[in-house]
């Protein structure tokens, strides 16, 4: 890979993925990455462009967010026809924009799991002085402490009955049963 491409940071956190053989997938991670493949290859081949994923293979960590950076390529030139433009063309059918929003819808989910496998490639545990304050928390800290684990932030995408959103911190004395 040339130097100069490891200066941008989407390519750094590929890398870093590569590197780390040793994270677990988060659940449905696969699942997604094929979809958005498949959408990926419909896009491109409707409106032209190759996609470029630097030799890696669906399997690997990286895969996926190597093709949301082709999708985000498209964005930030401009060439992704996120609104018609009426004084050139008013004929996208309703199935190419169905299609381009789910390309978008794809590339978030996949780019959320992305964040999560970064979030947890150097995780040794949490260290943080708010951490150690909800651990030592009267009422709820052991719940806390159980919960937040290196699993909870691989599967932030998926509905778990813990969170850190403020909602969810109201109910964990009924999630505990005080």
């Amino acid at each position: 890979m040339k130097e100069e491409y490891l200066r941008s940071h989407s390519m750094q956190a590929t890398l870093i993925l590569d590197e780390r053989k040793h994270l677990s997938v988060p659940y449905g991670c696969p699942h997604l990455t094929e979809n958005l493949l498949k959408i990926s290859q419909i896009y491109f081949g409707q409106f032209g462009g190759a996609l470029d994923v630097w030799g890696r293979a669906i399997g690997d960590q990286s895969y996926g967010l190597q093709l949301v950076r082709n999708v985000r390529n498209h964005v930030a030139h401009g060439v992704f026809p996120l609104l018609e433009n009426p004084e050139y063309s008013m004929n996208a059918d309703h199935l190419t924009r169905r299609n381009m929003i789910n390309l978008l819808n794809q590339c978030t989910r996949i780019g959320a799991i992305g964040i999560q496998l970064l979030l947890a490639a150097d995780n040794d545990g949490f260290h943080s002085i708010m951490y150690g304050e909800n651990c030592d928390d009267y009422d709820y800290g052991n719940y806390f402490s159980e919960n937040m684990s290196r699993e909870y932030l691989i599967n932030l995408h998926r509905s778990q009955d813990f969170g850190l959103n403020e909602s969810a911190y109201f109910r964990w004395s009924e999630l505990a049963g005080s």
